[in-house]
């Protein structure tokens, strides 16, 4: 019955469940706050903000506070100024708005014309939305994150391989036997 179950599946070539974890963000409303890395799923925080993203606005308000909070001081932080980086984003969002092209800005900024064309669209979707001013968790693409809190979920993470899930079959088929005999 399990002769087939450790055979490599061929749509998970590396023998993994497909999982959707894209990168996650952390995002709050100082302005004049830190910069927050994105995280992958191998981070140990990431179960957790994920969590956050599918239930934090569940929660009451004071402990939705608290989560974001403890969120906040545990989040990777990324290098350099944050405060100039923010500045250097807003005058190159002003300079676009002026006429100037991404090439032209990204001449004087000395940095990749991708850089450039980020920083435009960040400042754009903050500015649009400027009235939401409440901590909260981003995701990169399209993708959400998978809820860590689903059945679906606990069960990808129980059994995480093929070869794993043959092991178990075959110890629980010998308990069984074992229980009979």
């Amino acid at each position: 019955m399990t002769e087939d179950i450790g055979e490599e599946n061929e749509n998970c070539p590396d023998e993994k469940m497909p999982f959707s974890h894209p990168p996650l963000t952390l995002r709050m409303p100082r302005v004049d706050g830190p910069s927050y890395k994105a995280l992958k799923p191998d981070h140990a925080l990431y179960a957790m903000a994920s969590w956050v993203f599918h239930h934090g606005d569940e929660q009451p308000r004071k402990a939705r506070r608290g989560l974001y909070i403890a969120l906040e001081r545990a989040w990777p932080r990324t290098q350099g100024d944050g405060k100039s980086a923010e500045h250097r984003r807003l005058v190159a969002y002003s300079m676009h708005c002026g006429g100037d092209t991404i090439g032209d800005i990204a001449f004087v900024f000395d940095v990749q014309l991708g850089t450039v064309q980020r920083w435009i669209t960040e400042t754009k979707h903050e500015i649009e939305t400027e009235g939401d001013t409440s901590p909260r968790i981003e995701i990169a693409g399209d993708d959400e994150p998978e809820n860590p809190a689903s059945d679906l979920s606990y069960g990808r993470w129980l059994v995480r391989s093929a070869p794993e899930l043959k092991a178990y079959l075959d110890a629980e088929a010998a308990r069984l036997a074992a229980l009979r005999g």
